[in-house]
């Protein structure tokens, strides 16, 4: 989220500029409070976006892996249509319908799911009339195998997209509340430093400043980048 990843970075030169002018028991500054609060908030909106980017390539791996099982799934569905109308011939319309020959495959990942173990099961009963048409033990065990896997990765799938709405949600918590802290402390700065202008450039929002033609521009920070 580049948003969030803007953030975390004028967070991170924000809490350089506040270190160069912290308050202390004779100097006017930032005080040692939001100093704090602004380096806890930062460490944890930063771990909480790794989390949620964490997220995403769970669930993206998951579908990868569901789409390959669906292909698989459909593949062997086909195959086994196949096998029965090569065993028994299109004019035996009770193996055919048996068999469900002319039947749409389920596009659906539960319906998918429940035509393979149907298919499955028919062909186990018919695996003698099959096995000279491609369809062995081999097969008619990938037909229950690819739907047990597929409903496990569904699973899996639906739980890890929970997961990725929570995870996105402590984010973007984390990050409105880092960006109220960063804006207490501009507000802060504009005050103490208010007869130092060259100051209150170094507290400036990076996206609001702005490089020649007026187009904005993430200036570099005043200082070395946070350790």
């Amino acid at each position: 989220m580049e948003k969030m990843d803007s953030t975390i970075q004028q967070a991170e030169m924000l809490k350089v500029t506040c270190g160069r002018h912290a308050a202390d028991g004779t100097t006017n500054g930032i005080p040692d409070n939001q100093i704090q609060t602004l380096s806890v908030q930062t460490t944890g909106a930063s771990q909480k976006d790794t989390n949620q980017k964490n997220a995403i390539e769970i669930v993206s791996s998951l579908t990868v892996r569901q789409n390959e099982l669906i292909k698989k799934g459909d593949s062997l569905v086909v195959r086994t249509r196949e096998a029965a109308k090569g065993a028994y011939g299109e004019d035996d319309r009770a193996k055919m319908n048996e068999f469900h020959v002319g039947n749409k495959i389920p596009v659906t990942v539960k319906g998918l799911i429940s035509e393979l173990r149907y298919t499955g099961n028919v062909a186990s009963s018919h695996k003698t009339d099959l096995a000279n048409h491609g369809i062995k033990d081999e097969q008619i065990g990938q037909l229950t195998g690819t739907a047990d896997e597929l409903s496990s990765v569904d699973s899996e799938q639906e739980a890890a997209k929970k997961k990725q709405k929570a995870a996105t949600k402590e984010r973007d918590t984390a990050m409105k509340a880092l960006q109220k802290t960063i804006r207490k402390i501009q507000h802060t700065a504009k005050s103490v430093f208010a007869d130092q202008p060259s100051v209150l450039i170094e507290f400036e929002s990076i996206t609001k400043r702005r490089g020649p033609g007026g187009q904005k521009n993430a200036s570099p920070p005043a200082g070395p980048p946070a350790q």
